[in-house]
C-alpha cells in the first residue's frame, strides 16, 4: 500500500513537471502535485487574483481569511484549495507514521471525521460549491457532500453515514440535522475548517438564528486540551483554545470593515456565545462570532471590480463646513438636471433641499417620513424618466453609507447609462 502511494505521488510529480511552463503560476503557490494536476485537468491554467491572494495565507500560513471579490472570481477554490492542501498533507504525514499499519494507510479512502464545514445562503450555491470541490478532489480520496433543503432527510443521512470529510450546506438543513443529533455533524472534535461563503447574502436572507446555533455547536476544545478546559472557568479562554486549532474563512461579494475592526482583529477579537439578529447584521459581527484569530488575512478585491465600466468615481476631501459649498459647485457644473443626492439622515436631506431651493435649484425630495402618496408622486415620474434617459447622470453621496454604494451601482448596471459618482 505504501509503495502504491509513493508511486502515485512520483507519477503526479512527473506529470506536473511536464507541464511546468504552463502551470508555473500554480507552482508558485506551492500546492500539492495532485492539486496542480487537478487544476490542469479542469482547464485552470492560472489562479485568479482572489486565489493568488488567499491561498498562501490559508494553505501555508494557517491564517484565517476574510475575502471579498465579485461573483465568479474563483472564491470557491480560494478557500477550497487550502482545505484540500492541508487534508492531503495531514494524510501523507499520517501514512508515513503508520507505514506498518495497513488499516491506517487505507483509512483515507473510507472517509473519516468531519474536517470542513462550509455554509452557503442558498441550496443552489451549496450545490455549485460542492460540485467545484468534488471536481478538485476527484482523485484525492477526499469526500464532499451537499446537505441542503428540498431533499429527503433520509437520503442526506445516508450520505453522512459515509463520513465525508467536507460538508457543504445551507444553515437551515444543517441545523435541522445537527439538532436532531446526527452523529457525523455533532462530533466536531476534528473540525479544522469553518467557512461562511457569500456571508453578505447569508445575513440578508435572515439565517442568523441557524448560523448562530451552528457556531455554538463548534467545539471549544479537543481531547488534548481537556485538562486545560477543566482548569479554567473562563468561557472566553476556553473558546480561544479551539480557535487556535481551527481555520475560519469568511467570503462575500462585498466587504465593509471599519478601521476599528481591523485594529481589533490584529490584537484578537473577544468571542461571545450569545448573539441577536442585530449582532449578526454585518460581516464584522459574523466574523467575530465565528471566532476569527488575530492577524487574519483581509483580502478585498472589490474596489476595482465592483465599479461598473461606465461609472466614474471621484472623491472630495473637505471639512463638514465646506460640504454645502462643494455640493453647490458640483450641481452647478455637473448637475444639468440629472442628479441624485443621497443622505443618510432626513435632517441632512431637509437642510440640503432648503439650501438648494434658496439658491434657485429645483429639488424633489423623497424620504421615509413622507406620506406614501407624496412619495409615489415624486418617485413614479422620476424613475420612469431614469429608465428612458440616454446620457450621463451624477450621483452625489453627501454622507457615505456602504449600502447606498451597492444600490447606486446596481442602478447604473441595470439601466446601462453612463454616470459619475462623487463621494463627500
Amino acid at each position: 500500500m505504501q509503495d502504491d502511494i509513493e508511486n502515485m505521488e512520483q507519477d503526479n510529480k512527473e506529470e506536473v513537471k511536464l507541464g511546468e511552463d504552463e502551470l508555473y503560476a500554480w507552482l508558485e503557490l506551492r500546492l500539492h502535485p495532485l492539486l496542480i494536476k487537478a487544476m490542469h485537468r479542469l482547464g485552470f491554467n492560472e489562479p485568479t487574483p482572489i486565489q493568488k491572494a488567499c491561498i498562501p495565507a490559508g494553505a501555508h500560513q494557517g491564517k484565517d481569511v476574510i475575502g471579498a471579490a465579485e461573483t465568479g472570481s474563483g472564491k470557491t477554490l480560494a478557500f477550497g484549495l487550502p482545505i484540500l492542501q492541508r487534508l492531503l498533507e495531514e494524510r501523507e504525514k499520517t501514512t508515513r507514521l503508520h507505514v506498518e499499519d495497513e488499516k491506517a494507510a487505507e483509512g483515507s479512502s473510507t472517509g473519516g471525521p468531519l474536517r470542513a464545514l462550509i455554509l452557503t445562503p442558498t441550496r443552489e450555491l451549496a450545490k455549485q460549491v460542492c460540485d467545484h470541490l468534488k471536481e478538485a478532489a476527484k482523485f484525492l480520496g477526499i469526500h464532499v457532500v451537499p446537505i441542503v433543503g428540498g431533499l429527503s432527510m433520509e437520503k442526506q443521512e445516508r450520505l453522512l453515514k459515509k463520513k465525508p470529510e467536507i460538508v457543504v450546506g445551507t444553515p437551515g438543513r444543517l441545523w435541522e440535522l445537527m439538532s436532531s443529533g446526527n452523529q457525523h455533524l455533532v462530533e466536531l472534535h476534528s473540525l479544522s475548517f469553518f467557512v461562511l461563503d457569500e456571508a453578505d447574502r447569508m445575513i440578508e436572507r435572515g439565517h442568523f438564528k441557524e448560523v448562530q446555533s451552528i457556531i455554538e455547536m463548534l467545539p471549544l476544545s479537543n481531547s488534548s486540551d481537556e485538562q486545560t478546559v477543566k482548569a479554567t472557568s473562563s468561557c472566553e479562554t476556553v473558546a480561544n483554545l479551539q480557535i487556535k486549532k481551527r481555520q475560519t474563512f469568511v467570503f462575500s461579494a462585498t466587504l465593509a470593515l471599519s478601521a476599528n475592526f481591523r485594529k481589533k482583529l490584529k490584537r484578537g477579537l473577544s468571542t461571545s456565545k450569545t448573539a441577536t439578529a442585530d449582532d449578526l447584521s454585518s460581516i464584522e459581527a459574523l466574523s467575530k462570532q465565528a471566532g476569527m484569530k488575530p492577524n487574519a488575512e483581509i483580502v478585498d478585491l472589490t474596489n476595482a471590480s465592483i465599479l461598473p465600466e461606465k461609472l466614474e468615481e471621484s472623491f472630495i476631501e473637505c471639512s463638514d463646513d465646506d460640504k454645502d459649498a462643494n455640493l453647490y459647485y458640483i450641481l452647478s457644473v455637473h448637475g444639468q438636471g440629472r442628479t441624485i443626492v443621497f443622505c443618510t439622515s432626513i435632517s441632512a436631506l431637509r437642510h440640503i433641499s432648503s439650501l438648494l431651493r434658496t439658491l434657485g435649484i429645483n429639488v424633489l425630495t423623497n424620504h421615509a417620513q413622507m406620506q406614501q402618496r407624496a412619495r409615489m408622486k415624486v418617485r413614479t415620474p422620476f424613475w420612469s424618466r431614469l429608465m428612458v434617459l440616454q446620457g450621463a447622470w451624477t450621483l452625489i453621496m453627501f454622507e457615505l453609507l456602504s449600502i447606498i454604494n451597492c444600490h447606486t451601482q446596481v442602478m447604473f448596471i441595470s439601466t446601462g447609462v453612463e454616470g459619475q459618482r462623487v463621494n463627500h
